[in-house]
């Protein structure tokens, strides 16, 4: 697991444009995402338009989730997208270690913005006075498919 950790930081300092726009494109799914959880799952008047706008913080999150990912998971070789499972064959790894190292990363950000989705959850309940179990449930709901994006991104390459 060190020789993968060891190989990250290398690919960090030659990749770090790649790291960069992961980093800018990640903010921004995130932070509408985590936005969009201001709005209560149910509320008083505006409930209608709440439903309509349920999923976009499922999408924007898991699309945050990818995007924090794919420098992780594929870099570019002679012009070409090489998937780090293609690279790190030629390390004595197995691809297990590689897979438990990306989950560690993966999980480090789900707790993130899984905290910041769910108070923003509750704070716009508690501001629209209308606090309910499915503001504790959607923000889990949210945080748990965002994961499972990130889960099956690692596992299918």
């Amino acid at each position: 697991m060190n020789q993968v950790k060891e190989f990250d930081k290398r690919l960090k300092k030659t990749e770090d444009v790649s790291f960069l726009m992961a980093k800018v494109m990640t903010l921004i799914f995130g932070t509408f995402g985590c936005f969009l959880m201001l709005l209560p799952l149910t509320g008083s008047n505006i409930n209608a338009m709440v439903e309509n706008l349920a999923l976009f913080p499922i999408l924007l999150l898991g699309m945050a989730v990818l995007v924090y990912l794919s420098p992780y998971m594929h870099m570019n070789q002679n012009g070409k997208n090489v998937s780090i499972y293609k690279m790190l064959r030629f390390l004595p790894v197995e691809p297990k270690e590689i897979c438990q190292v990306r989950k560690e990363y993966l999980n480090k950000f789900i707790v993130k913005i899984g905290i910041i989705s769910f108070t923003f959850q509750q704070i716009g309940a508690v501001l629209d006075h209308s606090w309910s179990v499915g503001n504790v449930c959607y923000p889990i709901i949210v945080i748990a498919l965002a994961w499972g994006a990130g889960w099956i991104y690692i596992h299918i390459e």
